[in-house]
């Protein structure tokens, strides 16, 4: 990802009191860089801000970085939200980044400026008064100049407990004028904006269910090379990886398999015999002495009719 001037964080990181966005937004050097940019772009310094702050709550925080695999993507992005709460949505950790498979074209941002990009990655805060920041990044396809930038659509939320659904719902008719919620293609198409939150809120309630499929890298997956060396050799390695902004990712996803006629009928939406795609869903369990913890499950999509189409997932 290509992100322009983050010194400003290196710099602030260890001075900004406490992790809120006014802290950060106030912090002089900060206001120093919007004074600069803002006569010139000033959609560019306020998105450019909003980037730095996700970057900032990452270094204060440690390094977050979901990486979907193609097949859960897949899968997460055919599950209904339908009967969740938003009290039952939490995040991992203070903040994180989800990178999405390269090669799935799930969403696309409309840049009036620099064309159609394609979804790339969104960063997600919480803090402990319940509200989300989510950054969601656009990259610009193939064969824009390798100049062009990054596009940046930026959304926050209050969730209560109330439905889910309805409450994205509620926030993208709110903001349906709003500039984001236009990059989306929000006042051609709302669905398109649904989309993608929903698709968000599963990918955090199945990254925070007790049986998720998430393998945490370590530095031997990053450099195998590492296996032979000693503790101290193997530090200096290690700091070496950080000073060339290498970090340690979570993959989700690893274990989880598709066929690839069934892989094909997700994407395209079509399979060849008459089959019918029942949704993927969350149920509640209660569980434990007395039944009285709730914990929530994910139950997989899956195509169903004639010649059904066989998911090979993990164990959820």
């Amino acid at each position: 990802m290509r992100v322009g001037g983050s010194s400003i964080v290196d710099d602030v990181v260890n001075e900004v009191d406490g992790d809120s966005y006014e802290a950060f937004y106030k912090h002089p050097k900060v206001n120093a860089y919007i004074d600069e940019v803002i006569t010139i772009d000033p959609a560019t310094a306020m998105s450019s801000v909003n980037m730095y702050y996700h970057i900032f709550l990452m270094k204060r925080h440690g390094e977050k970085v979901f990486v979907l695999e193609k097949d859960v993507a897949l899968m997460l992005a055919n599950t209904d939200i339908k009967g969740v709460t938003g009290d039952m949505l939490k995040t991992p950790y203070r903040e994180q980044l989800i990178v999405l498979p390269q090669d799935l074209d799930l969403i696309e941002l409309h840049d009036p400026a620099t064309g159609v990009h394609k979804l790339d990655s969104v960063y997600v805060s919480y803090d402990d008064k319940g509200e989300m920041r989510l950054l969601a990044v656009g990259r610009p396809n193939g064969s824009a100049p390798a100049d062009q930038d990054d596009t940046f659509a930026y959304f926050r939320f209050n969730f209560d407990n109330r439905d889910l659904k309805l409450q994205v719902k509620e926030h993208v008719e709110h903001n349906r004028n709003s500039a984001e919620v236009d990059l989306l293609g929000g006042k051609r198409n709302l669905g398109v904006c649904q989309r993608l939150f929903d698709f968000l809120m599963n990918v955090l309630l199945y990254i925070t269910s007790p049986e998720a499929d998430t393998y945490f890298e370590t530095w031997n997956d990053v450099d195998p090379s590492m296996k032979k060396l000693k503790s101290k050799a193997k530090k200096k390695a290690v700091q070496r990886l950080r000073r060339t902004n290498h970090f340690l990712k979570i993959r989700v996803g690893l274990n989880t398999r598709l066929s690839r006629e069934s892989r094909e009928a997700y994407i395209s939406g079509k399979t060849a015999a008459k089959r019918t795609l029942v949704m993927g869903h969350w149920q509640n369990y209660w569980i434990g002495q007395g039944r009285i913890e709730k914990v929530l499950k994910w139950k997989q999509p899956f195509w169903k009719g004639v010649g059904e189409l066989s998911n090979i997932p993990h164990k959820l």
